[in-house]
């Protein structure tokens, strides 16, 4: 049985081939190099942004309970001006916002509500109608039958970190933006969008000095043996994973400080 050649490629076709293969190879290059670019303009802004900050507790892996509670009058005369404060969770409240001095002045109130997940931030009527002065309700989950995590569960560490992320968001609402808002209305519309919002709030928690926290709070929503799968596939889904909040604090500044 005669086996037939296979036919040779012509000058041409080989061209073309090298031709594609190159403008591949460039993309990719071009895209890594864009990636190298703005994880160094990020890391920059960030190293600039916080070179001159004095917080009140710097950066650190864990933040002890005991020790803050002997100095939790101090910091609600510092970080407690126009909030309502959940009586079972003043302190780590309280420890949460002094990593957002920018939020002093802003009225905030905590609130139980039957929610569908376990901390919830909404801004108020007057910041969705640009009235001053901005006020914002963060809703804390009090469903007893609830699948996922509720915050009475969580380790003293991760609520300061959950409780972050909830201030990350007004952080974000407070943007002088013309239509932030209805830009942010648009990110729950679909699941890549909420993701990308999401991801976006994980960050700027990362950055005010939270990041341990965060990564505490990530860890235990997803390992926590009560929670159902549903609840850690959307945690999955839709915020950063531990790993990558991890990334984050190794090469943010920030963190040296510790």
């Amino acid at each position: 049985m005669k086996h037939r050649l296979a036919k040779p490629l012509a000058l041409i076709d080989v061209l073309r081939l090298l031709h594609i293969t190159s403008i591949n190879f460039l993309r990719k290059l071009t895209l890594l190099f864009i990636l190298i670019f703005t994880v160094q303009i990020i890391s920059f802004s960030q190293k600039k942004a916080y070179d001159k900050v004095e917080f009140y507790i710097k950066p650190k892996k864990k933040i002890d309970s005991t020790f803050y509670k002997t100095k939790i009058q101090e910091l609600d005369s510092l970080f407690g001006k126009n909030k309502i404060l959940p009586k079972d969770y003043r302190l780590q409240s309280l420890i949460a916002l002094s990593f957002f001095p920018k939020l002093k002045e802003i009225p905030i109130e905590f609130k139980l509500k039957r929610i569908s997940t376990t901390m919830q931030c909404r801004p108020s009527f007057k910041r969705l109608a640009g009235k001053q002065p901005h006020n914002y309700k963060l809703y804390i989950n009090k469903k007893n039958n609830f699948k996922g995590v509720l915050i009475n569960e969580v380790p003293f560490n991760a609520q300061i970190g959950l409780i972050g992320h909830e201030l990350a968001h007004i952080i974000d609402f407070e943007s002088p933006e013309k239509n932030h808002l209805i830009y942010r209305a648009m990110d729950y519309c679909t699941k890549k969008r909420k993701k990308n919002f999401e991801h976006c709030i994980d960050s700027l928690t990362i950055v005010h000095g939270l990041g341990w926290q965060l990564y505490d709070w990530a860890f235990f929503s997803l390992n926590n043996l009560k929670s159902s799968k549903k609840y850690k596939n959307f945690k999955s889904e839709i915020y950063m994973l531990p790993k990558l909040i991890l990334l984050q604090i190794k090469t943010n500044a920030i963190y040296k400080l510790d």
